[in-house]
């Protein structure tokens, strides 16, 4: 059952006016309420109890939640393909595999764990092979 809003007469009340607004309805405007709320008679016998159940629910469907995020994908990395960054004068390459990345003979789970092996600080591995910029957004690079 979908969860129906409070109404009132007039313009629609804020949440913060709606849960107030339990906390003075006579016991059947507030079961009933409890009802339009959660689909079922309360079983509470406590006027409190009851009113707290339905401002707690109440709060509960108006939260706006946002989607998920998917997580970030560096793109067209296939497993196979090589990574290639010169640091300190020497040239690290990382291939990408099935597991994760592979750099020097060692695995590692993540990019990021890589640009760290290589460098020996936090880096955004994504960030240090030039794959994105520092704004999040893909690399322009040729």
């Amino acid at each position: 059952m979908t969860p129906r809003r409070i109404e009132a007469a007039g313009p629609a009340l804020s949440i913060a006016t709606q849960v107030a607004a339990f906390f003075r309805m006579d016991e059947a405007t507030l079961r009933a309420a409890y009802r339009d709320l959660f689909g079922v008679e309360p079983s509470y016998s406590s006027r409190t109890w009851i009113a707290k159940a339905c401002a707690k629910q109440l709060q509960i469907n108006a939260r706006v939640t946002e989607p998920t995020p998917a997580p970030r994908r560096l793109g067209p990395l296939r497993p196979g393909v090589v990574l290639t960054r010169l640091w300190h004068g020497v040239e690290h390459r990382v291939q990408v595999t099935d597991q994760g990345f592979v750099h020097d003979g060692v695995p590692y789970r993540s990019l990021t764990a890589a640009a760290r092996a290589i460098t020996g600080q936090h880096w955004s591995g994504a960030l240090f092979f030039g794959l994105r910029g520092r704004s999040g957004k893909r690399s322009r690079k040729p």
